[in-house]
C-alpha cells in the first residue's frame, strides 16, 4: 500500500511549455510629414536699418526705418527711382532682399516698382532688379531695367512673368562672383532661380561701374485713385559669400 501511494504521488510528470506564437504583422506606415514653411517663415531675417545706408533723390518721398523693415512711401507720378545705397562689397558676395510692396500698376503710367540696384558712382548709371505688379491680374513681372539716371530708362535687359500679387512677399538676391554679376528670383527664399547672368566687365556698368549696391522704390503711379497710398518696405537685407 505504501508503495502504491508512492507511485500515485510521483506519477507523470510536468507537461512542456506551449510553442512559440506566429510573429505579429507589420504596423502600418506613419503619416507624412507637413510641408514645410515658407521661407520668410524659416530664414532668419535681418532687418535692415536705414542709417547704414545713403540716401539719393529722395525727393517728396517718405523713407524711413519701420518696425518691419526701411520703408518707402510716394506719390510721384513719373519715373523717379529713391535708392538707399551703400559700397558694393568685395567680390565675391550676394545681397539678398525680401521684400513687400502696396504697388498698383495703373491703366495711364509705367508700373509702379521695387527691388535691388547696383549704380556706377562715376556714371551715374543703374542695373535696376525690381518686381513690378501689373494692371488686372494677381502677379506681376521681374525687370532688370538699365536707366541712365534716376528718371531715364535705356531699357530692359530681361523680364520675366511672376505670380506674387501686391502685398505679398518676394525675394530677390545680386551676387557678384568677381567674372559676372547675377540676378536671381525666389519665391520662398530656398529655391532660387537665376534670371540673368552678365559677363562682369561687359555689363551695362562696365567693369569698375557696380561700386554701389542698394534698395530701389518707382513710385510712378500716374492719376493716382483718391486714397492709394503706394508703399513698400524692405523685410530683410542680408549679405553672404555667394
Amino acid at each position: 500500500m505504501r508503495n502504491r501511494a508512492i507511485c500515485s504521488i510521483n506519477g507523470g510528470g510536468a507537461g512542456s511549455a506551449g510553442a512559440t506564437g506566429a510573429t505579429g504583422a507589420t504596423g502600418a506606415a506613419g503619416a507624412a510629414g507637413a510641408s514645410g514653411a515658407p521661407g520668410y517663415l524659416t530664414t532668419v531675417l535681418t532687418k535692415p536699418v536705414l542709417a547704414s545706408f545713403t540716401i539719393r533723390n529722395q525727393g517728396t518721398a517718405t523713407i524711413a526705418d519701420s518696425a518691419a523693415g526701411i520703408y518707402f512711401n510716394d506719390k510721384t507720378t513719373s519715373d523717379n527711382w529713391r535708392y538707399v545705397w551703400k559700397a558694393s562689397p568685395a567680390s565675391p558676395y550676394a545681397i539678398t532682399l525680401l521684400g513687400v510692396t502696396s504697388l498698383e500698376r495703373n491703366a495711364s503710367a509705367f508700373p509702379a516698382a521695387f527691388g535691388l540696384a547696383w549704380r556706377d558712382s562715376v556714371s551715374g548709371h543703374y542695373s535696376i532688379f525690381h518686381y513690378q505688379p501689373q494692371l488686372g491680374v494677381s502677379g506681376g513681372t521681374l525687370h532688370v531695367t538699365r536707366f541712365s539716371n534716376e528718371t531715364t530708362s535705356a531699357g530692359d535687359d530681361t523680364t520675366m512673368a511672376i505670380f506674387p500679387a501686391s502685398g505679398q512677399p518676394f525675394w530677390l538676391k545680386l551676387s557678384d562672383d568677381g567674372t559676372n554679376v547675377n540676378y536671381f528670383y525666389s519665391a520662398d527664399g530656398v529655391n532660387w532661380l537665376q534670371i540673368l547672368t552678365v559677363a562682369y566687365a561687359s555689363g551695362y556698368l562696365g567693369a569698375g561701374g557696380y561700386n554701389q549696391i542698394g534698395l530701389a522704390f518707382n513710385p510712378n503711379v500716374g492719376a493716382i485713385a483718391a486714397g492709394f497710398n503706394p508703399s513698400s518696405t524692405a523685410l530683410h537685407w542680408a549679405q553672404s559669400a555667394s
